[in-house]
């Protein structure tokens, strides 16, 4: 907001009532000279889990609910130089209306942002990342981490699928890092954890570097499965 645009050293909360729905793409604006943080959190964040535990499905009624209902669109874009962002305690999904959604959910950088105006410093944390729940929405990444200084922990991934192309919880390919992927549940029916894979827009040359991925459970669901009589019928990319 304007506020947190002005005054770049103090931390902002925009505290969000749990059980509300909200409908929109949210960008997250630059920032680039900021130290201190906007915090986007559930008002019942004391009733999640505390720092460091997964949350569950069954944690949505604590939550906020924010989805996007356009379609190809995410639910929060960070812009070029957007910095020092947390999300914590969030619903983040799409209507069937948003399908398909090509780039991802929450997309932390698009890829092409270079070394003055990539994202740094985004923090997604104890939230719900999913589809609309159904077997026919497609969405491509769950989230994008083309960020510097960027992590996704103690959160629930689900329902990444597309048909015709290859679907992630989690894709990466163009930062400096550091990017932390930490005690999450990741379900992809293609590949759960993708890095690299695509040409990168920062300096440097080669592989992705100073990642770290650790306390994960990466899982698929049977639904994907053309092999067993639970799939749904649907030509998923499954890997």
């Amino acid at each position: 907001n304007s506020a947190a645009a002005a005054n770049q050293s103090l931390t902002h909360e925009v505290v969000v009532q749990a059980g509300a729905s909200f409908t929109g793409t949210f960008t997250l604006p630059a920032r680039n000279t900021a130290t201190g943080w906007v915090i986007i959190r559930s008002a019942n964040l004391s009733s999640l889990p505390t720092l460091g535990k997964r949350v569950t499905v069954s944690d949505a009624s604590n939550m906020p609910t924010i989805q996007s209902a356009t379609a190809g669109s995410p639910v929060f874009d960070a812009l070029s130089q957007a910095r020092r962002y947390r999300m914590v305690g969030l619903n983040l999904t799409m209507t069937s209306a948003a399908s398909p959604i090509q780039t991802a959910l929450v997309r932390f950088g698009d890829g092409n942002q270079g070394d003055s105006t990539i994202p740094s410093h985004l923090i997604l944390d104890r939230s719900w990342v999913h589809n609309a729940g159904n077997s026919t929405t497609q969405m491509r990444n769950a989230v994008m981490m083309n960020a510097d200084n960027c992590a996704v922990i103690d959160s629930l991934l689900q329902d990444a699928q597309e048909v015709g192309s290859e679907s992630h919880g989690i894709a990466s390919w163009s930062t400096q890092g550091p990017l932390l992927v930490q005690n999450n549940r990741i379900e992809a029916a293609s590949i759960n954890i993708l890095l690299g894979g695509s040409g990168q827009a920062v300096s440097g040359i080669g592989a992705l570097k100073d990642v770290t991925i650790r306390r994960n459970y990466l899982t698929k669901q049977d639904r994907w499965n053309k092999h067993i009589p639970a799939w749904d019928g649907n030509t998923w990319n499954v890997k």
